[in-house]
């Protein structure tokens, strides 16, 4: 037997595929952006510790390697905020990869059930069918 929906089942199925490959390049970007905020702290606190360093020491700090600290710092913060941006521009394609993906995988799993619905009445109708030609067998038996 041939189920029903096979042919659209396949189709949903690519769609879903479709829709996830999508969901994950836009994940992705999303967590690259992520990334480069979590190095902006990291690259924040070790120049700080490093400036707190040189204070420390017995020499202190010339201006110009103070400039060069604050110039960085400044460069990190310019790199932290265009990585806030660039999240702040994936959400919404993010959230709408992502409802796309859900809905195409509702949408296969409803076409889902309603083959195996098909297929549960296609087997009831089997079983009801070799019921009756069974019990037609045995009464022209007994006669």
């Amino acid at each position: 037997m041939k189920l029903p929906y096979g042919g659209l089942l396949k189709i949903r199925e690519a769609k879903e595929k479709e829709k996830l490959m999508q969901f994950s390049k836009i994940s992705g970007d999303m967590e690259k952006a992520r990334r480069g905020i979590a190095e902006y702290y990291t690259e924040t606190d070790a120049v700080l510790r490093q400036q707190a360093m040189v204070l420390k020491s017995a020499d202190g700090i010339a201006a110009r390697q103070l400039h060069d600290f604050q110039l960085y710092l400044t460069m990190l913060a310019k790199r932290k905020e265009a990585a806030e941006r660039k999240i702040k521009e994936i959400e919404t394609e993010y959230e709408e990869k992502k409802s796309e993906l859900l809905e195409a995988r509702k949408q296969r799993r409803i076409i889902e059930i309603l083959r195996e619905k098909k297929k549960a009445e296609w087997d009831y109708n089997v079983q009801r069918s070799v019921a009756n030609e069974l019990d037609e067998f045995n009464q022209k038996r007994k006669r």
